[in-house]
């Protein structure tokens, strides 16, 4: 049994045939209904698809090992991901980007990613998707980054990144 308030971490499974090569993925989660087993997505995912920054999502075993079973609630997020090459030599203009966007109340996560760099980024429902996208295919048309949408938030605006 999980309590609820609890942080926990949900493992999420994934095509390890994909091009990350990963077999899961771990997200944080907070619990907020104990009995039901629902917990509230607190990362932005790198490689899950359909999942999203404060998701509800209904969750299978103990504190130690929670599995996803199936989105409760969406939360309007969409998660938007960009992968570098070469990083070290863009990084002072990938940071800039990342700060436009976290102008627009965007968050974002880092990771490594063989020897390329992966950011997740989560956009609000109540940023204007346009403008997000401007930031996006400005980095994609400057060779910054290549560019994906995990998860539109129910937004056509970020279709066409997909």
């Amino acid at each position: 049994m999980i309590l609820s308030g609890a942080t926990v971490k949900v493992v999420f499974d994934l095509d390890p045939q994909e091009w990350h090569g990963h077999a899961t993925e771990s997200l944080w989660a907070n619990v907020t209904h104990a009995v039901g087993q629902i917990v509230c997505i607190e990362n932005s995912p790198f490689f899950v698809r359909g999942v999203s920054y404060a998701d509800s999502v209904r969750v299978e075993g103990s504190a130690d090992v929670c599995t996803f079973v199936r989105i409760v609630q969406k939360s309007g997020y969409a998660t938007l991901r960009v992968l570098i090459e070469g990083f070290v030599k863009k990084k002072r203009r990938v940071m800039g980007a990342l700060k436009q966007l976290q102008l627009l109340d965007c968050r974002h996560e880092g990771g490594s990613v063989g020897d390329s760099q992966i950011f997740s980024i989560a956009v609000p429902p109540s940023t204007a998707a346009r403008d997000v996208m401007a930031v996006i295919q400005r980095g994609c048309a400057r060779d910054l980054w290549d560019a994906e949408v995990g998860d539109a938030g129910g937004r056509s605006e970020f279709a066409s990144l997909a």
